[in-house]
């Protein structure tokens, strides 16, 4: 499958998840895993949450599980299905 063909298949299911999940669809990204992703939540102002708390947030953030909103027309969710889901390999 070509990768414009991935991006149109998954982009139609991320559109189909949010429907079935009235919008409330969510992921979770772990920063230790890819140091793109703190940079990239920074950039696009992206609804996330760290999931650690207090003093370990302070010191661990930049590799921390984030907890993040997607959408059908969410620019993260955009960024995961177009660059990030490959590069991160969660789309395969």
């Amino acid at each position: 499958m070509q990768s414009s063909q991935k991006v149109v298949m998954l982009t139609e299911w991320f559109a189909g998840l949010t429907r079935a999940a009235n919008g409330n669809l969510y992921a979770i990204l772990d920063a230790a895993r890819e140091s793109a992703i703190l940079p990239k939540l920074r950039e696009l102002n992206a609804h996330a949450v760290s999931l650690y708390r207090g003093e370990s947030e302070e010191t661990l953030g930049a590799v921390s599980p984030y907890l993040v909103h997607l959408g059908a027309n969410n620019s993260l969710t955009n960024w995961l299905v177009t660059e990030g889901g490959v590069k991160l390999g969660g789309f395969s």
